[in-house]
């Protein structure tokens, strides 16, 4: 690229105003021609936001039992109001100190109840703040296209430690942001979007655990999600409160893990995700799987899984089926059956379809051996060729001989 004598000139002038705005400085190499080098960071940069990030957090971590940053953010927290004024004030000179220069309008000082990252703090509890809540329901139900999409799901960051499920509500929106999709909007994706605005609508706070509450985490997997809430029993009242909700999908390999490795890795994820509420003391996990208390003695796939949380202190609770989940298993039950079609009237059934609606019923309680299901005629034949082929097959495990071979061999 060639430049001219103007361009040079106008060039030379720049760098001699940020040299001595001391904005940048030569650099002492022994080159010829000495780089420069910036004495700030720069915009534009992607590493800029952590590099800052490192240097507050090293500046201030002195602090950390008082003290929280956030890039440019920093929240003092204290038990009383004494206590409090010493806090800041050490802040204070720590940013002085440092070259930190801190905005006076944008400063609260001795607040009950203060905004911080989208949240409205209080003492015992957390909310969102009312106008991410009114931008989220002034979104338009009709999206036009993926990037006026991304900025929803954007939106939904801020709450999803309010919502249950949430990963699931967003996937059938979130698949439409691949780079090989082609976007066609359809009815249902503004059904989508009301429904996620509908359930965001009425929000609840969360409870801020303090010092002394038990910690519980429950967590659960289905196909292709997982979902974990945390809880804490208040020392107080010793009730359970409301703390968090996340939830996730899981990858394309993780999908294709039986369902007790799902529940395992869903536990783990949850944990991972609270780590910050738990790790200092021990707390209780309650999940509907049983395998999840002897998974520390697992196969090789799930061995990273159990030494990532094998410095955590956790108690594990088996959780009864719920019955709404026993519900649902009766009527998939019924319904292969044939009691009932899908209006609730109940069906007249056939004696050429009776196979099969057992098999399918059988099916729907889980595994049967072979044997049984190869032989399924009606409910009262299956049982009783159940029942024998399970004494035929004990007979030859203990070395009896079938009656009918012994008088085959005696009569030869």
């Amino acid at each position: 690229m060639a430049y001219s004598p103007s361009d040079r000139e106008e060039f030379s002038i720049q760098i001699k105003e940020l040299l001595d705005l001391k904005v940048i400085e030569s650099s002492k190499s022994p080159f010829s021609s000495p780089p420069l080098m910036w004495t700030v960071v720069p915009f534009g940069l992607k590493q800029a936001p952590g590099i800052f990030q490192r240097h507050m957090d090293n500046i201030f971590k002195p602090f950390n039992s008082f003290c929280c940053v956030y890039i440019d953010d920093i929240l003092i927290f204290s038990d009383n109001e004494n206590l409090h004024e010493d806090h800041v004030i050490q802040v204070l000179n720590t940013a002085k100190t440092e070259g930190i220069v801190l905005s006076k309008k944008k400063a609260e000082l001795f607040k009950e109840k203060i905004g911080y990252l989208g949240l409205e703090i209080a003492y015992g509890h957390k909310q969102l703040k009312p106008h991410i809540l009114t931008h989220i329901q002034e979104f338009p139900n009709e999206i036009q296209d993926q990037k006026q999409l991304m900025r929803f799901l954007g939106c939904l960051t801020y709450a999803e430690s309010f919502i249950k499920d949430l990963a699931k509500m967003r996937s059938p929106l979130q698949k439409k942001l691949k780079k090989d999709h082609r976007w066609n909007g359809t009815t249902n994706d503004t059904a989508y979007v009301q429904k996620i605005k509908k359930k965001i609508k009425d929000l609840l706070s969360l409870y801020h655990p303090k010092t002394g509450d038990r910690m519980i985490i429950e967590t659960d997997a289905s196909q292709e999600f997982w979902g974990g809430v945390l809880k804490a029993l208040d020392s107080n009242d010793n009730i359970e409160k409301l703390c968090s909700y996340s939830s996730g999908t899981f990858t394309d390999a993780e999908k294709n893990y039986h369902i007790n490795e799902k529940e395992i890795l869903a536990m783990k994820k949850a944990i991972t995700k609270f780590r910050l509420y738990i790790i200092s003391d021990r707390f209780l996990v309650r999940t509907d799987s049983s395998t999840c208390k002897s998974f520390m003695k697992c196969q090789v796939k799930m061995t990273d899984t159990a030494e990532q949380i094998a410095d955590i202190k956790e108690e594990i609770e088996i959780k009864k089926m719920e019955i709404s989940v026993l519900e649902k298993k009766l009527a998939r039950l019924e319904k292969s059956l044939g009691k009932r079609d899908d209006t609730g009237k109940k069906t007249v059934e056939t004696s050429s379809s009776k196979e099969d609606k057992n098999k399918g019923a059988w099916t729907a309680l889980g595994e049967l051996p072979k044997q049984s299901k190869v032989s399924l005629n009606t409910g009262e034949n299956a049982v009783a060729t159940t029942e024998h082929s399970q004494v035929q097959g004990s007979q030859e495990h203990q070395g009896i001989q079938n009656p009918t071979e012994t008088k085959t061999k005696q009569t030869a």
